[in-house]
């Protein structure tokens, strides 16, 4: 209620509370800049945040993409060495079959 009077006393006649309104005014004035400020930092954080969840999630796909890229080509490497060694088993035995045949 003290606050209330004060106010209405600064306004009209200038009263000595006056410095302390004006005060108080600036205070809740600069209280109210440094909410906005600390709002405007937390949605700062908020989006560095996902930003940095996103290029992690990013850098994690790019990693197992590469990785099963290498794995696909050592396994195609493998089966390029196996066929190959078969197609010369076979034809090997097959000219072994065919000379033992034939002499």
């Amino acid at each position: 209620m003290l606050l209330g009077s004060c106010k209405i006393l600064c306004y009209r006649g200038r009263r000595p509370g006056g410095t302390f309104l004006m005060a108080q005014m600036r205070m809740r004035q600069s209280m109210s800049q440094i909410e906005l400020a600390f709002e405007q930092e937390m949605a700062l954080e908020r989006r560095r945040r996902d930003q940095l969840r996103k290029r992690a999630v990013n850098r994690s796909r790019a990693r197992r993409i590469s990785k099963n890229e290498s794995r696909g080509k050592v396994r195609f490497s493998v089966l390029l060495i196996a066929l190959t060694i078969t197609v010369v088993t076979v034809v090997i035995s097959m000219f072994e079959t065919l000379a033992w045949l034939m002499g």
